[in-house]
């Protein structure tokens, strides 16, 4: 049986992706604060550290393929202008719904930039089990992932 999307799925899961980051963060003692503005989702306080986060998050769900989610070089400079205007260390949150579960990896500007120093339009950021082992084992990389037990019949 052939798993439709809805017509809003992508907006869904995009609030999901910023909401779960939320809840991870507060788990941590991070006050966090979901934002509308031009290149960050997400503002996360506590003492002595205060984040300005651009969540990006995809969901597979046709397929089993893993891939790459790809992040426009072009972002880097509006994450980098809000957190400026904030007062922010610049993050990314990646998060990926593939495969019967969801990664969910949160990576410092500067940490990205050590991974991907050549890209030129694109980071095309790699979920492979074995690049998300690599991510594991990076301690400046924050990690956590959600396996699904079991997808009903819908």
């Amino acid at each position: 049986m052939e798993r439709l999307k809805s017509s809003r799925h992508s907006k869904i899961t995009g609030d999901f992706g910023e909401h779960l980051i939320k809840y991870w963060l507060s788990r941590r003692g991070f006050e966090t604060a979901i934002i509308d503005h031009i290149g960050i989702d997400l503002i996360s306080n506590r003492p002595k550290k205060r984040l300005g986060i651009s969540v990006k998050m995809r969901s597979k769900i046709k397929d089993n393929k893993i891939g790459t989610l790809n992040i426009e070089v072009a972002a880097i400079k509006k994450v980098t202008d809000a957190c400026k205007a904030f007062g922010c260390v610049p993050y990314f949150a990646i998060v990926a719904d593939q495969n019967g579960r969801i990664t969910a990896i949160l990576i410092s500007l500067k940490e990205l930039l050590k991974l991907y120093p050549k890209a030129n339009k694109i980071i095309a950021f790699g979920l492979s089990d074995n690049q998300v082992r690599k991510y594991k084992a990076n301690k400046k990389i924050e990690f956590f992932e959600l396996r699904k037990t079991q997808d009903g019949t819908w």
